[in-house]
């Protein structure tokens, strides 16, 4: 898997990604889509089409625990210079390769990558400005993950990932010892998301904030 990853590398560093975006995107989704919802897919040309075989060819790999053979496929995809907001899925999905590897930082990269080679497509697919912001917290990058994590608020009113991404904030706050910031976001998780998986995780934080005073 490792050298899969070395061999993906070496390849993005030749490609020149200088991409003219079409009238039409390859993708279908609601005006405000959550990180839970289906992307529906409808390739406009022949190219974009091929595209996609090699993506759901590279999932099929991810599935089966094959990073490698994954990598290969994705750098398929992206040597044919399909539509920018497809290339920015076939880079989300290298990240999540390297996530699943704990390669960190070769995944936020990618993250990244996948932000910028088309800036509309997180607003189909949101899932790429939290899992990029998750990378970076895990990575030491807290300035990144912040930034990131907020970007995620903004576009995505995510019921469900919301309070994952504000209990981040809150942690990014407490690492850089601003205490009170962050115990006001952990009480305002318990108070409204009892019902939610952040609920244990910020009581939890603020039990700890009380002992250490």
């Amino acid at each position: 898997a490792f050298q899969g990853a070395d061999k993906f590398e070496r390849y993005l560093q030749r490609l020149n990604f200088d991409f003219i975006p079409p009238s039409e995107s390859p993708f279908f989704t609601k005006k405000s889509p959550l990180l839970t919802e289906a992307l529906f897919l409808r390739p406009t040309t022949i190219v974009d089409t091929l595209a996609m075989n090699d993506y759901f060819r590279a999932r099929t790999s991810q599935y089966v625990l094959d990073p490698q053979k994954a990598l290969q496929y994705i750098a398929a995809g992206l040597s044919k210079k399909p539509n920018p907001e497809l290339s920015s899925l076939l880079f989300a999905a290298a990240a999540e390769s390297y996530f699943d590897l704990d390669m960190l930082r070769l995944a936020k990269r990618s993250f990244s990558w996948s932000e910028m080679v088309s800036k509309s497509f997180t607003e189909k697919y949101p899932s790429i400005v939290f899992f990029g912001a998750e990378a970076a917290f895990w990575s030491g990058q807290f300035d990144t993950a912040e930034k990131g994590f907020e970007r995620f608020l903004q576009i995505a009113g995510d019921s469900e990932y919301s309070p994952y991404a504000r209990l981040r904030l809150a942690e990014v706050l407490e690492h850089r010892g601003m205490r009170d910031s962050a115990r006001s976001i952990y009480e305002y998780l318990v108070r409204n998301f009892d019902r939610h998986k952040v609920y244990k995780r910020s009581q939890v934080n603020l039990f700890c904030l009380d002992v250490e005073k």
